[in-house]
């Protein structure tokens, strides 16, 4: 992944179609999507890589939204466990150009919305929020 982000940066300096991600791209979302290899994929610094994949180019303006769409939805179902926790995402900055994304004027909206409830997933354990409406509930009684 990294080799091919490397070649795609390149193609891109020198003015030429990055193609290599998106011919990886089939590789990478069959291995991604294996819910054995996920812990010690995050732990090799896979949001670091994948980071690479999505971020803004020099430039400022988006890369291909499939690639894009299709890390983020293989991302945001690794959950639990095993999935991405608050280190992973301090230690990668993957969070940060998560955010950048939601954030940027060119971002479509299909888009947006995915990275939203990516956001919103990530954040709910950092500031001990529950996702279940019945806890708000909860929540009405204590204050009342």
């Amino acid at each position: 992944m990294d080799e091919a982000a490397d070649a795609d940066d390149e193609a891109i300096a020198n003015r030429k179609p990055a193609m290599k991600k998106l011919a990886m791209l089939p590789r990478v979302m069959d291995m991604l999507a294996k819910k054995d290899m996920q812990r010690t994929l995050l732990d090799l610094d896979l949001l670091s890589v994948c980071k690479r994949w999505v971020q803004p180019l020099p430039n400022g303006t988006l890369g291909n939204v499939t690639l894009r769409k299709s890390v983020f939805e293989t991302i945001s179902v690794m959950t639990g466990e095993n999935g991405v926790n608050a280190g992973d995402l301090k230690r990668s900055g993957f969070g940060k150009v998560t955010m950048a994304l939601y954030m940027h004027k060119s971002e479509t909206p299909a888009m947006k919305r995915l990275l939203k409830s990516i956001i919103d997933q990530w954040s709910r354990p950092i500031f001990q929020k529950s996702g279940d409406m019945r806890d708000l509930g909860k929540y009405r009684l204590l204050v009342e």
